[in-house]
């Protein structure tokens, strides 16, 4: 809060109406708000921070560059030597991040108790506290929603029919998997075994050089994305288990307790969530389509993956709020156009378990 010269006998002295104002216009305030999303929203802490500039208004773009294949360090690397096999381009990969959130968030404040405030620092700062705390929840439950929409979106995904209902298989490494796409029929306790080998078999896999576990990224950007063919896959690779991350609708949690309970001595269910940098729980609606529509009884289950991989950029905010006054109704309305980016580096390492119900 910002206290003005007292000249008056009140806490802004003169035209402390419009200085107040003048005040809340402050970029520092917006800077505030997204402090409070930080630091509420449940998925915050899952996104890398990433180094991604917006390159235009429908998004932004994430670059990788690629690891080049060893070579002879002692064969002659000059410029002039067109046989070393010495590569002096850079390769890319880059994935585009959509722009998920571009809104203008508000609160209000009725003439009454905005006249009543003026008159005194601690209500000016129950106002300001008010009016921050609302946006700032907006903002915040609105992000939580499109992180999940995209963890659900079927198309972020590779798919691989072997997979289909083959958890077992691709766990106990009877099958080779060729996405990372997986489906199963039904969520019972007795099948929780199988599931967390499952995740414990392919967060192993996700230390190997691989490019089975990633949906890829577009070499063209003019190709259409919903063709698999314009895919390319990144040989890419998580060092650590603790740089994994798992996400799991309740329904698989509860699962797992139940199973906990009936077998208490198994270690498995232990030391499952120190296995990962971070387990959270959420609950996932149906999975989408790319269109964003819903598709009728498949649903995600949980979401593994590097850490790297789910992206958030907000826009960095240019000015603080902005005000209006509404004489008819009496209200004082505050408001702050925000825009976020969230989408997946779909070029490392993550899978989604689904469930897909008989009809």
């Amino acid at each position: 809060m910002v206290y003005y010269e007292n000249k008056t006998n009140q806490p802004f002295g003169l035209n402390a109406e419009q200085k107040y104002l003048n005040h809340l216009q402050n970029v520092i305030h917006v800077y505030d708000i997204y402090k409070l999303v930080e630091a509420d929203t449940e998925y915050i802490d899952l996104f890398a921070r990433h180094k991604i500039e917006e390159v235009e208004g429908w998004g932004c773009r994430l670059m990788f560059t690629r690891p080049k294949p060893g070579i002879d360090h002692k064969i002659d690397l000059s410029v002039h030597n067109a046989g070393s096999g010495f590569k002096r381009t850079v390769d890319i990969a880059f994935v585009d991040i959509p722009c998920r959130i571009d809104k203008t968030y508000y609160d209000n404040v009725h003439s009454t108790r905005w006249v009543d405030a003026i008159g005194s620092m601690e209500k000016v700062g129950e106002i300001e506290t008010q009016v921050k705390d609302n946006i700032s929840t907006e903002i915040t439950e609105d992000i939580n929603v499109e992180v999940e929409k995209a963890f659900s979106t079927v198309s972020n995904y590779r798919k691989d029919d072997t997979s289909f209902d083959k958890v077992k298989q691709v766990a106990l490494k009877e099958i080779e998997p060729k996405g990372n796409y997986y489906e199963i029929s039904k969520v019972d306790a007795n099948d929780m075994d199988t599931i967390i080998n499952f995740f414990f078999s392919i967060s192993a896999r996700f230390k190997k050089r691989n490019t089975i576990f990633q949906k890829g990224y577009i070499w063209d950007p003019t190709k259409a994305r919903d063709d698999e063919k314009n895919w390319e896959q990144v040989p890419t690779n998580t060092p650590s288990f603790k740089r994994v991350g798992v996400v799991m609708d309740d329904l698989l949690v509860n699962q797992m307790a139940i199973a906990k309970m009936s077998n208490a001595f198994n270690t498995k269910y232990i030391d499952f969530k120190e296995r990962f940098a971070y387990v959270k729980e959420t609950t996932f609606g149906n999975a989408l389509d790319n269109n964003g529509a819903e598709i009728d009884k498949t649903q995600l289950l949980a979401w593994m993956g590097d850490v790297r991989v789910p992206v958030l950029k907000i826009r960095e905010p240019r000015t603080g709020l902005e005000y209006k006054y509404e004489p008819e109704n009496g209200l004082h309305w505050f408001f702050h156009r925000a825009r976020a980016y969230v989408g997946l580096a779909t070029c490392l390492n993550y899978i989604g378990l689904f469930l897909k119900r008989s009809p």
